[in-house]
């Protein structure tokens, strides 16, 4: 005669309860994640640049410095294409993307504005650098106290880091060409002035749209 075997906790009469463990199908161990993938070693390579065009500009090697930074800014596009194109985003690439991008940015501005000692470059540093300043505290405090806030990068977000590069890339090229901006009897006609103040004007476009973007990200949290 078959004897059927029934679960312990019912012949003690206890509700059976599937308790979490190893094995359990209900909680699947997490994987870790692989933050070794290309597009985080760019944004390193990024990283690393900026001190390096900080010793290629004092040195003095200008052109360097321009290339390095023509370079770091190519990266900046290239790591975050390659990381949707091959479904290789990570936290850790979130945190260091835009924080390469602010140094860069940051440090180059510094050398600007230490090279130029101009007004017509001091403004629009100080505007950029403020407006990260803020936003960067703004995210501080809406992680502490408006957590469920979601802030989208909006086109004016990508719009302003673009300008940004490219204005940098212009004035440091332009300087590495031989532009004197303080020179009032240079050519002002020369490849090296025409591409000076064209980037400068770039400058103070992507200054607009740097502190406009600053102004939605405070105008949603608000929300």
């Amino acid at each position: 005669m078959l004897r059927t075997q029934l679960p312990r906790c019912r012949l003690l009469r206890r509700p059976c309860v599937n308790l979490p463990g190893r094995f359990s199908s209900a909680n699947p161990p997490e994987q870790e994640e692989n933050w070794r993938t290309i597009p985080n070693a760019l944004t390193a390579l990024r990283l690393c640049a900026v001190p390096g065009i900080a010793v290629a500009w004092y040195v003095p090697a200008p052109g360097v410095a321009a290339g390095l930074f023509g370079a770091a800014a190519v990266t900046d596009w290239l790591d975050g294409y390659l990381a949707r194109r091959w479904g290789q985003q990570s936290s850790l690439g979130a945190l260091l993307d835009p924080l390469a991008d602010k140094m860069l940015v940051s440090t180059t501005l510094v050398l600007l504005v230490e090279h130029v000692a101009s007004p017509a470059v001091t403004v629009p540093a100080a505007l950029i650098l403020a407006r990260e300043l803020g936003v960067s505290s703004l995210r501080e405090w809406s992680q502490k106290y408006r957590p469920e806030a979601k802030v989208s990068v909006a086109w004016h977000g990508k719009a302003k880091a673009a300008l940004q590069m490219i204005a940098l890339q212009g004035l440091l090229a332009a300087l590495a060409l031989g532009a004197h901006p303080k020179d009032e009897t240079e050519d002002k006609k020369s490849q090296a002035s025409m591409l000076y103040a064209g980037s400068l004007a770039m400058l103070w476009l992507s200054a607009g749209v740097t502190v406009a973007s600053g102004l939605t990200y405070a105008r949603v949290l608000r929300a």
